[in-house]
């Protein structure tokens, strides 16, 4: 499931039980939206060195949430976890194909995760959980990019870091800035404190002597704390069960096209198809590559106001298929 943003994970059952366990002291999520061209390149699942330095850099003083692709450790990390969100769909789909007829369903949903992930796969997802995220904690789009940071998940507390938009090296920039968090982090650790204010205190500090950000109040629009209406972990509850109806939008909708593309109880059209034939098929209906992910491509033609993922494998499954076929026949349509 490799286009599973970080953020997806509040969705998975015990998460949050699982958050209290952690070692780290704070957390924070990274919200930026497709109108920070320069955020969403530093940050994107293509520039892997920054989000896994991210990763690796905050250890066990800090959990880091972003609205894109996870690194692999953070996979294996949550891997029961992930599943448990995972199972449930692919046992509703599975049910749904019996009530069909589908023959050879074990190897239909050999490469369940392939489509599932579809969901999540496009940058406008991306852009879409970050906004999600910050309409849940009452924050104007239009201040993002921004950092949300808490020490307690019961508290009502949080901090808001407002970095600049730009800057002559934004990914210094960045590390930069968590640097400064985690070294906050640690310290509050060392007083055994949770206070969103003395990590405020601790984190202007600690960007006084950051390389790239000395001098921060240049450096970053503005920092402050605020109240919430409800505890961190119930405002992460609410972006978990928007995840979660996510998913069963994905599920209602395949059951959709199963019954448009059913024959007296056959899938007939649901059928794998080889990636040259699928491009090939894009191209002569219109649709142009807009980008390339670690597994899978972004198409997209003029007239639809939506991304097509397309997997990079030799041989696509056939509701992969199906989902682009759709497209394509919207796209004829318009």
């Amino acid at each position: 499931m490799n286009s599973l943003p970080d953020l997806s994970y509040f969705a998975v059952p015990g998460f949050i039980a699982d958050m209290r366990q952690r070692p780290s002291l704070t957390s924070s999520m990274i919200l930026y939206s497709g109108g920070n061209s320069n955020w969403d390149a530093a940050l994107s699942e293509e520039n892997a060195y920054l989000y896994t330095w991210l990763h690796n850099r905050t250890g066990d003083d800090h959990d880091i949430y972003l609205p894109h692709t996870v690194t692999p450790h953070f996979l294996t990390y949550n891997e029961s976890y992930i599943q448990s969100l995972i199972r449930p769909t692919q046992n509703r789909i599975r049910s749904y194909l019996e009530t069909l007829g589908v023959d050879d369903i074990d190897s239909y949903m050999a490469n369940s995760d392939e489509w599932l992930s579809i969901l999540f796969a496009s940058k406008q997802e991306h852009y879409s959980a970050s906004e999600m995220v910050a309409n849940y904690f009452d924050i104007d789009v239009i201040r993002l990019p921004l950092i949300i940071v808490w020490t307690d998940l019961d508290s009502r507390s949080v901090m808001l870091i407002l970095p600049n938009q730009d800057d002559d090296n934004l990914q210094e920039y960045i590390k930069s800035i968590y640097w400064s968090l985690t070294t906050a982090s640690r310290s509050l650790n060392r007083r055994k404190s949770s206070s969103i204010d003395k990590l405020q205190d601790e984190f202007l500090k600690a960007c006084d002597t950051s390389h790239h950000i000395k001098g921060y109040p240049h450096k970053i629009r503005e920092i402050f704390t605020t109240r919430l209406d409800e505890p961190v972990s119930v405002k992460l509850r609410q972006i978990g069960s928007h995840y979660a109806e996510s998913f069963d939008c994905a599920i209602l909708n395949f059951q959709e096209a199963c019954e448009q593309a059913s024959r007296g109880n056959t899938i007939t059209r649901y059928v794998s198809d080889t990636y040259s034939n699928i491009i090939k098929k894009l191209q002569q209906s219109g649709f142009q590559k807009q980008r390339e992910g670690n597994n899978h491509e972004i198409w997209k033609h003029p007239k639809l106001n939506k991304p097509t993922p397309v997997p990079r494998h030799p041989k696509i499954t056939p509701f992969v298929v199906n989902s682009i076929e759709k497209d394509i026949y919207q796209a004829l349509q318009v």
